[in-house]
């Protein structure tokens, strides 16, 4: 059915202009897509191949592949990309709202971290490392990255042709402590606060609310952007889209790393280059309240906890495409 009202809509006009006599005349485009409807096996293959072709690059190493195949219950994918499922022919798990960036709320970045917490979470994640359109996994929906990151390990790093790594659900989950141990305000728009001294990881809650302009301008069309800035100790600067609902779930400053090595580090418990102050811009500014009242809570990982031993034998990392 498909070939066929493409072989249509191509008799009309295969650009979607309008009606063209050119084309009503000589058939455009269409007398080829009648064609390939009339070799409909030979198409098929053709699209078959084509579609190997483009998903390719996303074949994950044999490596992989042998400790996946051990799994049940499908895998998961982060953020977004769910093309590796068909790319390996894996079943997929996802998130329940399909891609991370859709958490555009508390509620909604919650009820995806419950996921993780339970026994439907996958056992292995293909966690690709894209930020885009300046989204970032970490801050679009970050209670569900802190359940991943407390509930999983990693097991492998690809750094061509796409930064992707391999996150393992432990066997034993690490005993944690997730505490507040400071609460603060910042000025929207100020030059920058200072990130409290810590030892673990350090989330900030954003209380972020909006002023009466910003339920206005709610109601009538949508609020501007705004942006998470850090400052690293290097003289560093990254800075993501801040989503205000999410934001109030804690998002990890003190550790954000600022690429996909920093990233990895973070998952093998090394510091890298720290956040050491940060501030909230935007043309979306004017929108919200101002303080916005921030509430500090550490992460501190144990894990000097025992290891079970189909974990200690699985323990090694792949790091090349090659193994």
């Amino acid at each position: 059915l498909l070939l066929v009202g493409g072989s249509l809509t191509g008799l009309i006009d295969p650009l979607g202009r309008g009606l063209l006599p050119r084309n009503l005349l000589t058939g455009g485009s269409g007398s080829r897509t009648v064609a390939n409807l009339v070799r409909f096996e030979q198409t098929r293959e053709t699209l078959a191949a084509e579609s190997r072709r483009n998903l390719a690059p996303l074949e994950l190493p044999e490596g992989w592949m042998a400790l996946i195949r051990t799994s049940r219950g499908g895998i998961g994918t982060m953020p977004w990309e769910i093309q590796y499922c068909p790319a390996n022919d894996l079943e997929w798990n996802p998130t329940p709202t399909i891609q991370l960036y859709a958490a555009y709320t508390a509620r909604l970045d919650s009820w995806s971290a419950e996921k993780y917490r339970g026994e439907r979470a996958p056992t292995f994640i293909v966690n690709e490392y894209v930020p885009v359109g300046k989204r970032h996994q970490m801050i679009d929906a970050p209670e569900t990255w802190r359940e991943i990151f407390t509930r999983y390990r990693l097991r492998g790093a690809l750094l061509e042709p796409v930064q992707v790594a391999l996150l393992e659900r432990r066997t034993e989950v690490p005993p944690s402590t997730y505490e507040i141990v400071h609460k603060d305000e910042v000025n929207l728009g100020t030059a920058g606060s200072n990130v409290p001294a810590a030892d673990g990881l350090l989330f900030a809650e954003f209380d972020l609310r909006l002023n009466a302009l910003g339920r206005l301008q709610k109601a009538l069309f949508r609020i501007p952007l705004i942006y998470l800035v850090m400052y690293h100790s290097s003289g560093d600067t990254t800075y993501y889209r801040l989503t205000p609902g999410p934001a109030g779930n804690g998002v990890l400053i003190n550790r954000f790393p600022k690429d996909f090595m920093g990233y990895r580090r973070l998952w093998q418990g090394r510091i890298d280059d720290p956040v050491v102050r940060f501030t909230i811009t935007g043309p979306g500014l004017s929108f919200f309240s101002s303080p916005v009242a921030i509430t500090w809570r550490e992460l501190s990982l144990h894990q000097s906890s025992p290891v079970s031993s189909s974990e200690t034998a699985t323990r090694s990392v792949v790091d090349t495409r090659s193994d």
